[in-house]
């Protein structure tokens, strides 16, 4: 039995926050990463670039956005951008174990 036999519902459980996973968006098995309200600190850097978050007021801390984010490789300088109809995930799984 392979991992795509068993995936996920995100009505069932939430991935935890900011692990890599494979989701379905939809279309088709992309891998992303599920980011919890309050839980991943945008650095000052981040801010520079743009890249705009949820204020903590009792902190003062920004934070990334809840939500899901597509991890990439292929664009200088970002890991990860955030996924445009979020609604469209419905499942995930744990990504495979590296070859050995």
């Amino acid at each position: 039995m392979t991992a795509f036999s068993n995936p996920i519902s995100i009505k069932d459980q939430l991935p935890e926050s900011n692990q890599p996973k494979l989701v379905w968006d939809g279309t088709e098995w992309v891998r992303g990463k599920w980011i919890a309200s309050l839980s991943v600190p945008i650095t000052d850097e981040d801010m520079y670039d743009g890249f705009h978050g949820r204020l903590d007021p009792e902190t003062g801390i920004n934070y990334m956005y809840e939500g899901w984010y597509e991890l990439i490789g292929h664009l200088e300088g970002y890991e990860f951008v955030s996924m445009w109809g979020q609604d469209k995930v419905t499942h995930w799984i744990d990504l495979p174990p590296s070859p050995t």
